[in-house]
């Protein structure tokens, strides 16, 4: 069986959707079907099946199948949720094109067409930030800056790896190379200071394509980098990459914790609480230790989680109510019960508080940096007690006294989806081990540890 059929599928599958997308629920559910064809083809597919396109090598490799299982399962959840709540017409159709590309990247073995096809995976997403809605289309433009500026950038990355592997004993490409990694996948990523384009997204795109940029297209770019530290192991060992990771982690922890803190509205504090916790991952990868590795992996499991849980209770809250700004929560907690314990768990998950999944994992990533540098533990504490304290301030709100009209309850089966979200954040925070032995069993592996 070729993995060819894990890129063909969803390609097959797009224009129908589109073709219903005026019967919204019907055109989700086909695409959530689709993608859960998708899950059970690939545990079908043999590790080391690998097929020929255009002269490249597209392969099942442990590492892959596990980025893919992850992401189609957070996909078939994310075109789920649009079934009770739409997400605009182009939702279905258009996150089957996105995976179609994601998938392709993941597979193909090499990294020039791995960025291209990740950039045209982000233009397509630039299609749904926009959604159905006239108005301001800041957060599309910006989003699609971002992907045009870091794709040269990555590109030009690809051609110096090839003119070191020419000339490796000349050490010059390294430190530009370092450089363009680090410009580019910053953009990609949202990390400080190259962050401000996803809090525009989280504040006007649908809530699940939020979820869609987050939970899904990130960890794929992360599957990039992670490739390149398993393809090229002197990024880890002869250039400057993990200490770039370390600091650039730290100030994307602190800056994202802080700005959580001070948010006014729901969109924009997920948005900082996921900026935060990415401070977080990257920390822990540049530790480059099996320990901080492995927490790091976990934490992008965990974090992607936690951001659709609460781009699924924000969507809730914005079909529902005419905004999601604090000052016009009052009595969400009262007629919205699962939206309200939904909000509650993904903030405090993304904040690291106990029991929760993102607890789990983060405190994993302290005590490994408390092995290496105890500065670094401290100051991600920091950050997290500044997400917790911005989502507290979001908790008093939607407990506060109705100042508008009558709240709709929420759809039950977004009900029902929330409510299996935080059943799985607490099982994941109470035995992580579950998650942790797999992840540092392929950490082991595939030799992705320093």
């Amino acid at each position: 069986m070729s993995p060819l059929l894990l890129i063909l599928i969803p390609l097959v599958m797009a224009p129908l959707a589109y073709i219903l997308r005026r019967l919204l629920p019907l055109a989700a559910l086909l695409s959530a079907a689709t993608t859960l064809a998708m899950i059970m083809l690939c545990l079908e597919i043999p590790l080391g099946a690998s097929a020929q396109v255009l002269g490249r090598e597209l392969a099942l490799d442990p590492l892959s199948r596990s980025a893919l299982f992850f992401l189609l399962a957070l996909a078939t959840a994310s075109l789920s949720y649009a079934w009770p709540i739409p997400q605009g017409q182009l939702f279905p159709s258009f996150v089957l094109l996105v995976l179609a590309l994601l998938i392709g990247a993941i597979m193909i073995r090499n990294f020039l067409i791995a960025v291209l096809l990740l950039e045209m995976a982000a233009i397509i997403a630039v299609f749904l930030i926009q959604g159905d809605r006239g108005g301001s289309t800041g957060a599309a433009l910006g989003y699609l800056i971002v992907t045009m500026v870091a794709a040269p950038l990555l590109l030009l990355a690809s051609w110096l790896f090839d003119l070191y592997a020419l000339h490796p004993e000349d050490l010059t490409p390294i430190r530009y190379i370092v450089t363009l990694l680090a410009l580019g996948f910053g953009l990609l990523l949202a990390a400080v200071p190259l962050y401000p384009w996803l809090p525009a997204i989280a504040a006007e795109a649908p809530a699940m394509v939020t979820a869609l940029v987050v939970s899904i297209i990130e960890p794929a770019i992360l599957f990039q980098l992670l490739s390149l530290f398993s393809r090229f192991p002197w990024l880890m060992t002869e250039s400057q990459a993990p200490l770039i990771m370390i600091v650039g982690g730290l100030l994307t922890a602190l800056v994202g914790g802080i700005m959580a803190f001070s948010q006014g509205d729901l969109g924009r504090l997920l948005a900082y609480s996921a900026i935060s916790d990415l401070g977080c991952i990257l920390v822990g990868l540049g530790m480059g230790s099996t320990s901080g590795v492995a927490a790091a992996l976990l934490h992008v499991v965990n974090r992607s989680i936690s951001v659709l849980l609460g781009s699924m209770s924000l969507g809730a809250i914005r079909h529902c109510l005419p905004t999601d700004s604090f000052a016009d929560l009052g009595g969400v907690a009262r007629r919205m019960p699962f939206t309200t314990m939904g909000i509650i768990v993904a903030g405090l998950a993304l904040g690291g508080f106990p029991p929760f999944n993102g607890f789990a994992s983060r405190w994993l990533i302290y005590h490994a940096a408390m092995e290496q540098d105890p500065t670094s533990a401290y100051l991600l504490i920091l950050a997290s007690g500044c997400v917790i304290l911005g989502h507290v301030r979001a908790i008093r709100a939607l407990f506060s006294a109705p100042k508008g009209a009558k709240i709709e309850r929420e759809p039950w089966a977004a009900a029902a989806m929330i409510v299996a979200l935080i059943i799985l954040s607490l099982a994941m925070g109470l035995y992580p081990q579950l998650a942790l032995e797999p992840i540092l069993a392929l950490v082991e592996g595939v030799g992705l540890a320093r």
